[in-house]
């Protein structure tokens, strides 16, 4: 199973794989870009890519590209992040002077770079961080990563648990070419939309009301501008349903009638936990 991830060993990404997959052979990939691409064009069986975090939010640019690629939403995972303060041995917090990590971890830890007054520089994964201090060795440099990269890369932990709320999870999707290559035998829990509405008064609201109507439960709407369209906006929505039950293709029948353009994402199963 060739599974393509953002990050490397003992990143979130390769945590979330690990818990999803049975000895998957990973991709280790620096960019989202990279990880789309792969699946696109067949080079691994299936992507993970964070969508959203419960402290910081949505991943917007992986909207996006889930309609760029083409590729369809086939599970999503839930995973419990900690970070961790981790510097080569030796180091104590004291000598911190830079802080490295992946923007989303860094904002995910604001609460605590507030009170230590290090540079924080932004870098392309967490545990690519620690693996990059613990092979060029700079002094007083530590990183924001997982206490599993910690232990990978033999490096110390400073400070455990520097997340800003300890009930701090990420949602992975899981991204496939083929809509089918999904595990049958589990129930779709969730179907991921792409709408477009009308530019008039009211078209979302409208929009909005029937999904209300039909008893249906809007767990997430994003909205992301139309390249090329000004001041125009597409709407990622996740709706708990099947979309292959008789419910789902019934309100999946309504709003085709009713919107401007619309693309199923994905209808599927929650896999982990």
């Amino acid at each position: 199973m060739i599974i393509s991830i953002q990050g490397v060993r003992g990143s979130f990404h390769e945590e979330a794989a690990a818990n999803i997959f049975r000895n998957p052979i990973l991709l280790e990939r620096d960019t989202f870009d990279e990880v789309f691409g792969d699946c696109a064009t067949g080079r691994c069986e299936f992507a993970i890519a964070a969508i959203e975090n419960s402290i910081v939010g949505s991943l917007i640019y992986n909207y996006d590209r889930l309609f760029k690629y083409n590729l369809h939403v086939v599970g999503e995972a839930y995973l419990r992040i900690s970070h961790c303060l981790i510097a080569a041995p030796g180091t104590s917090l004291y000598d911190v002077k830079e802080i490295w990590s992946h923007p989303m971890a860094i904002e995910q830890c604001r609460a605590f770079l507030a009170t230590h007054p290090a540079k924080v520089v932004e870098m392309d994964d967490t545990a690519g961080s620690v693996r990059k201090l613990m092979d060029e060795r700079p002094q007083g440099i530590a990183a924001i990563a997982s206490a599993r990269s910690a232990d990978i890369y033999e490096a110390t932990i400073l400070m455990p648990a520097i997340e800003t709320d300890p009930h701090n999870y990420t949602r992975f999707l899981i991204l496939s070419k083929d809509p089918s290559n999904r595990p049958s035998h589990l129930p779709n829990t969730k179907t991921s939309l792409l709408v477009r509405v009308e530019d008039r008064p009211g078209s979302l609201y409208e929009l909005l009301g029937m999904i209300q109507q039909a008893g249906v439960n809007l767990s997430k709407i994003e909205s992301r501008p139309r390249v090329g369209v000004p001041w125009n906006y597409d709407f990622y929505l996740d709706l708990n349903m099947d979309a292959g039950s008789g419910l789902g293709r019934k309100l999946v029948d309504e709003l085709e009638r009713m919107v401007s353009y619309i693309k199923i994402l994905g209808t599927y199963p929650q896999l982990w936990p």
